[in-house]
C-alpha cells in the first residue's frame, strides 16, 4: 500500500508541474510580445521624427520660423524673388531721406559723385567687384537734385519670374520693371524701362562678428545678406519667342 500511495502521489505531481511550466511559457511569450509592440511603437515615432522635413521654431520675442532640412545652398523660390525685389527697391528708390527715418541722406561718395545710402547698401547684395562697378554707373545717372529734395525716384515692379536653376547654387530670374523719376520743381517725370535677367548665386550665410554688440553698420550689412545670396550678373531680358 505504501508503494502504491507513493506512486499515486508522483502521478499527481507531474500534471501540476506541466501546467506551471506551460503558464510560465505563456507569460514569457506575452511579455516578449508586449516588448515587441513597445519597440515597434518607438521605432515608428523615431522614424516619423527623423523623416520630418519642417520644424517650427519660436524665438523668445514670439517670432515663429519654419526650418526645413535642406542643402546649405538650397533656397526657396520665394526667397530668391524677394531678394531681387529688395535689390530693385534699394537701388532705385531715391530721395533725400535715409529709408525708414526722417534723417537727411547726404549720400555716399563714389569718386567725385554720390549715390543714396540705400543704393550703396544694395551694392552689398552683389558680387563685390560687380557691386563696385554698379555704384560707379549709378553715380553717373543720379542727379544732385535727389539730395536737395527737388527730385525723387522709385521703381514699379510689374513682373518677377519664377527662378530657373542653371547650376547647383545659381538661378536666373527675369524682371520687368519701370524706373520712375520725378522732378519736384519742374514737374517733369521720366519712366524708364528696366527689363533685366538677374543671375543670383547662393553663398555662405554670415553672422555679425560681435553679435548684438556689433556696430549698426555691421548689423545692417549682415542683415541684408542674411538670405545668403549674391547677384552675379544683370543682363537684358530677352522675351521668349
Amino acid at each position: 500500500m505504501l508503494k502504491l500511495e507513493r506512486y499515486k502521489d508522483e502521478k499527481g505531481l507531474l500534471p501540476e508541474t506541466k501546467e506551471i511550466l506551460a503558464l510560465c511559457f505563456v507569460g514569457v511569450v506575452g511579455i516578449q510580445a508586449i516588448i515587441l509592440i513597445i519597440l515597434f511603437f518607438l521605432a515608428v515615432r523615431v522614424n516619423t521624427a527623423a523623416s520630418r522635413k519642417t520644424t517650427q521654431v519660436q524665438l523668445i520675442n514670439g517670432t515663429t520660423y519654419y526650418v526645413s532640412e535642406k542643402d546649405q545652398y538650397w533656397r526657396y523660390p520665394s526667397v530668391l524673388k524677394s531678394f531681387v525685389k529688395q535689390w530693385l527697391q534699394l537701388t532705385f528708390s531715391w530721395n533725400n531721406k535715409i529709408p525708414g527715418t526722417n534723417d537727411s541722406d547726404k549720400g555716399i561718395k563714389i569718386g567725385s559723385k554720390k549715390v543714396p545710402t540705400a543704393a550703396y547698401f544694395a551694392s552689398l547684395l552683389m558680387e563685390p567687384q560687380f557691386g563696385k562697378a554698379t555704384l560707379n554707373q549709378l553715380s553717373d545717372i543720379i542727379s544732385t537734385e535727389i539730395f536737395t529734395g527737388d527730385a525723387q525716384a522709385t521703381v514699379i515692379i510689374s513682373y518677377v519670374s519664377e527662378p530657373r536653376q542653371v547650376r547647383t547654387n545659381e538661378w536666373d530670374i527675369d524682371v520687368i520693371a519701370t524706373r520712375l523719376v520725378v522732378n519736384q520743381r519742374s514737374g517733369k517725370e521720366d519712366r524708364i524701362p528696366f527689363n533685366k535677367t538677374f543671375r543670383v548665386k547662393a553663398v555662405e550665410i554670415q553672422n555679425a562678428t560681435f553679435g548684438s554688440d556689433s556696430s549698426p553698420f555691421e548689423m545692417k550689412v549682415y542683415d541684408l545678406r542674411s538670405a545668403g545670396l549674391e547677384i552675379q550678373a544683370i543682363t537684358d531680358f530677352i522675351a521668349p519667342q
